[in-house]
């Protein structure tokens, strides 16, 4: 039995490295388990198991009251070595020949573990690792020498890697120009700040039906962590808006009616985007001179699908395995362990910022995985200021809903929220022009 109890902590101590939003939860089971386990002893008296427990419980209860990221993960190795030795003393204590194979099986899922250990341990200290391998492929080189093309695709115009003016490399964006267009979708891909790029096929299908629907579309590629951290990726989709708004006449198309929109991180870029053309307090603590100035444009509106809009909150969206994977991406993306806690949070949060000169929002998200209650936040924060704003926060009742659930459209529920979309940009069409014949004399 003590085996058993012992095995089951050192598990749930390799998650502490996993565990930060639920550092206090984990370390209170492995608490009461051992606490459990020692009471069912006859004999309290023996040091060998009292001592690492007591040290485990210590480091357990000190990483539950601090909550900078580095310090807590300091008590989680202590942790996670008092479990390993009391696992080891288990171990060692089976001196019976019928015990031999449950020692070989205890001895090789203890080098399993600690492996797992190791590298969450690695994944703690250096973040970049993991989002270079698994969202960048390990290649963290920009395209060099991208020349742009011009095609045709059925009735679409496309003009391919088109190269924007910007201190930053990764500079290029693709227009779709729709004949007829109703308006351009500014859009911004996602992928945690450190992946992804403007030809993501994840996205492929929600921007093919915007272009079905009469919109023109610009996929816009920034640069990525880690190497390029925020803020860097906010300053350069504000040059591509810019560059965009001067040159569209060159694609045949009009600035007077850009809406911005992305998906997951691109849904806060494109957020911040916004706030950066609408507050101009922001603009200045950004450094960036917005990307309307000198202009009479302005945004008509923004769409964020399963938008990031409350960085502070990137890794607790209330799945484990997620928040740990998020977490990962904003300690790359900020370079910073305690990012949650860093001024650069909160000036990525757009939530945070948003004024009542926002431009009219849709806000939708999923239940499983994602940014809802960001998502949620936010429209009641724009309702109080009195910006135009609809949602699709879907709960279980529609099934399982994962981070970016919007983008297949072919789904029953994708199709169903991209025709409240389009239904959200059709109003504001509507709105434009009635103020327009309003201003007519």
């Amino acid at each position: 039995m003590k085996r058993t109890f012992h095995i089951i902590n050192w598990l749930l101590a390799v998650s502490l490295f996993m565990a930060f939003n639920y550092f206090p939860l984990v370390g209170g089971i492995m608490i009461v388990l051992e606490a459990v386990l020692l009471l069912a002893k006859r004999d309290l008296r023996i040091p060998k198991h009292l001592i690492p427990a007591c040290l485990m419980a210590i480091a357990l209860v000190g990483g539950m009251f601090v909550h900078r990221y580095s310090i807590r993960m300091v008590f989680a190795v202590v942790a996670c070595l008092c479990a390993l030795c009391l696992l080891i003393l288990d171990i060692r204590e089976s001196k019976k020949r019928r015990h031999k194979i449950i020692s070989i099986i205890g001895y090789a899922g203890l080098g399993f573990s600690a492996i797992c250990a190791c590298l969450l341990l690695y994944n703690v200290l250096n973040p970049d690792a993991l989002m270079i391998m698994g969202c960048q492929g390990g290649d963290t080189s920009y395209p060099a020498n991208v020349q742009e093309t011009h095609e045709m695709i059925d009735d679409i115009e496309v003009f391919q890697d088109v190269t924007y003016t910007s201190a930053y490399p990764n500079n290029t964006y693709t227009v779709y120009h729709v004949p007829e267009n109703r308006g351009v979708f500014f859009y911004i891909h996602g992928g945690g700040l450190v992946g992804g790029d403007k030809h993501s096929t994840a996205q492929d299908k929600y921007l093919f039906s915007m272009m079905d629907a009469g919109y023109s579309v610009v996929t816009v590629d920034y640069v990525l962590a880690p190497q390029n951290p925020f803020p860097q990726s906010v300053h350069e989709v504000n040059d591509a808006l810019a560059y965009f708004i001067r040159h569209c006449d060159a694609y045949g198309l009009s600035a007077d009616r850009i809406i911005v929109g992305g998906d997951s991180a691109g849904g806060m870029l494109s957020g911040l985007l916004a706030v950066v053309n609408t507050n101009p307090d922001y603009a200045a603590e950004m450094g960036i001179v917005p990307a309307i100035s000198g202009t009479e444009v302005t945004l008509k509106g923004y769409i964020s699908i399963a938008g990031l809009v409350d960085v502070p909150r990137f890794g607790n969206t209330g799945n484990f395995a997620v928040d740990w994977f998020f977490d990962t991406m904003g300690r790359s993306a900020f370079q910073n362990a305690d990012y949650a806690c860093s001024d650069d949070a909160h000036l990525g949060s757009v939530l945070e910022h948003v004024t009542a000169d926002f431009p009219p929002s849709y806000l939708s998200d999923g239940n499983l995985g994602t940014f809802t209650d960001q998502g949620t936040d936010l429209a009641a924060r724009l309702n109080e200021l009195g910006v135009p704003v609809e949602t699709n926060f879907l709960d279980r009742s529609h099934g399982v809903l994962f981070h970016t659930w919007e983008l297949d459209t072919a789904s029953e529920q994708g199709a169903e929220n991209f025709a409240k979309t389009i239904a959200f940009l059709d109003s504001l069409s509507a709105s434009t022009s009635e103020d327009a014949k309003g201003q007519m004399p």
